[in-house]
């Protein structure tokens, strides 16, 4: 290849986190026309899962090659026989592909769009499968990789849930933080996500009274993890929120 010419973009593939056990179950689909218009090309969909004893795949799923208007859906129900027993959640990702059609612009991954929901009530929600960022310059690079949530005024009655997703083959330290203007980064949780792994911890929040006062979670990584936010009553342990962090550039806040 000439030095001077671009080396053609690649589809990518994104994360996400599968839930299969008794109580709970996911949806996965993908739908081409929420992100690409050629109507000639066809898609297809792979979601491949991983091991979470060694973080290698156990069980890959293909679509058949699918139009723009179409629709390719799993679930947990058909992929948990296929899975190794006594785990209640997988690493998991989605490589969602035009077949021999390269991407048109600089979004470069298709995700599939992931329903979580519970006999229990303790896990659902909806969301999109999430983006991998890689590693920015070496001029940004500090400490730890950054994520945070907001989580607005008081939040009284109610636990905090994160799963924390290592999309990298290698271990990952973290740390689990809520920052306040009255009390800044009070620790909820730490320890290490396997690579290609997922795992979830609880901790409480505080109430706020005095208007203006508010909450955020910040998650510190070693490596770029892909956290999700949940919200659980305390009392009836079901589950009321469930989204995406923010990413953000590292830099060294005072831990």
């Amino acid at each position: 290849m000439n030095p001077n010419e671009k080396a053609a973009r690649e589809w990518v593939p994104t994360s996400f986190f599968l839930a299969a056990s008794d109580d709970y179950r996911t949806e996965i689909t993908f739908s081409p026309r929420q992100y690409a218009r050629n109507e000639t090309a066809k898609y297809v969909s792979e979601i491949c899962i991983y091991d979470p004893g060694t973080g290698r795949p156990c069980h890959r799923r293909r679509s058949e090659p699918i139009g723009l208007g179409d629709c390719f859906r799993t679930s947990s129900d058909e992929l948990r026989q296929h899975l190794p027993a006594n785990q209640s959640y997988f690493y998991c990702e989605a490589f969602n592909s035009a077949v021999d059609t390269p991407p048109p612009d600089t979004n470069i991954a298709m995700p599939s769009n992931i329903h979580y929901s519970s006999k229990s009530g303790k896990l659902q929600g909806d969301l999109g499968s999430n983006y991998i960022f890689g590693a920015p310059r070496k001029a940004f690079k500090g400490d730890f990789y950054y994520d945070h949530f907001p989580l607005g005024k008081g939040v009284p009655g109610m636990r905090l849930k994160v799963f924390l997703m290592n999309p990298y083959v290698r271990p990952s330290t973290f740390q689990v933080y809520l920052t306040s203007k009255n009390q800044r980064n009070q620790i909820v949780a730490e320890g290490t996500v396997a690579g290609k792994n997922v795992i979830d911890v609880e901790g409480d929040l505080p109430e706020f009274t005095k208007a203006g006062d508010g909450v955020a979670v910040v998650v510190a990584g070693e490596l770029k993890l892909n956290p999700i936010y949940g919200l659980i009553q305390k009392n009836t342990g079901i589950m009321c929120g469930l989204d995406h962090g923010h990413p953000f550039l590292m830099q060294r806040l005072s831990h």
